[in-house]
Order: structure tokens, then C-alpha cells, then sequence
């Protein structure tokens, strides 16, 4: 077994985010959630590759580090970006474990996974026939990587 996924709930559903992107999500929405300013919300992804090539591929020139940071402001801030765990589980998690749940169709972004929250033990056991060690999310990673301050 070599990647470690975490298992949570958000949203009345089971989620299950492999462990790296769980804390790389969960600290780009602390991020996103707690910049005043550009140059803070820059300093905070300096290591999220990700991040920084989204960024690169959306703004010729990013604004000032003095600037206010809104991130409601950023392009496809809350369609499609950053990462919607519960649509990423669709190619995250095999077909054995997505077929204890049901692919929902949103309004605009995409079809999503729920899980049933009743399944958690039928997901860990999935996981592990297939070779993913699956552990119980005991920091609030998979909350805040599905960005739970935003429906606050």
C-alpha cells in the first residue's frame, strides 16, 4: 500500500481525498480564506505548485502585493477551482468504491460523487481490496479541503 487516502464527511456525504492533496486543498482554502491581501495569500501557496501554475495561466501579471485579495475575484473561483473533492473522487477513487455511491449531476459544474455517510466501513474494506489504505480524517483536512468556509 503506498498512498493514503482520508475519509470524512461534508455535505451529508462521505469523502475521500488522497492525504497530499487533502493537505494541499485544505491549506489553499486556509489561504483563500484568510488573505487580506495579495502578497499574504501569495506567501501562503509559495509551495502549491498547482496553485502557482493556475495562477500563471490566469493573470499576465499578478496584482500588487498591496492589493486587497478577494477571492471571489480570482477566474473559476468557485467553478471548477480549486478542486472540488466530491467531483475529483470520480477520478480519484476506483470504480469498485464509486459504485457504493451515486454520481449526481450539478446545475453547472459537473456530475460529483456522494457516498452514503451509512457506508464508511464498505468504502475502507473497498479501499483496501484494492490495495489504498484508507484512514479516518482525524485533523478536519477533508472539511477544509472541500472548502466548508465558503457555505458557512
Amino acid at each position: 500500500m503506498s498512498e493514503v487516502f482520508l475519509l470524512g464527511e461534508f455535505d451529508g456525504s462521505l469523502v475521500v481525498i488522497p492525504r497530499q492533496e487533502a493537505r494541499r486543498l485544505a491549506a489553499l482554502h486556509d489561504a483563500l480564506q484568510h488573505s487580506g491581501t495579495w502578497g499574504e495569500f501569495l506567501a501562503r501557496t509559495v509551495q502549491d505548485e498547482d496553485t502557482r501554475d493556475y495562477l500563471a495561466s490566469q493573470f499576465d501579471d499578478l496584482p500588487s502585493s498591496d492589493d486587497a485579495f478577494d477571492p471571489e475575484a480570482l477566474p473559476g473561483f468557485g467553478d471548477g477551482w480549486p478542486t472540488w473533492p466530491r467531483q475529483a473522487m470520480l477520478d480519484w477513487l476506483p470504480a469498485s468504491v464509486q459504485a457504493l455511491g451515486v454520481v449526481r449531476d450539478t446545475l453547472l459544474s459537473g456530475p460529483l460523487l456522494q457516498i452514503p455517510e451509512g457506508l464508511r466501513e464498505d468504502v475502507i474494506k473497498a479501499l483496501a481490496t484494492e490495495g489504498v489504505e484508507c484512514r479516518q480524517d482525524e485533523d478536519d483536512l477533508v472539511t477544509r479541503a472541500c472548502g466548508a468556509w465558503m457555505y458557512a
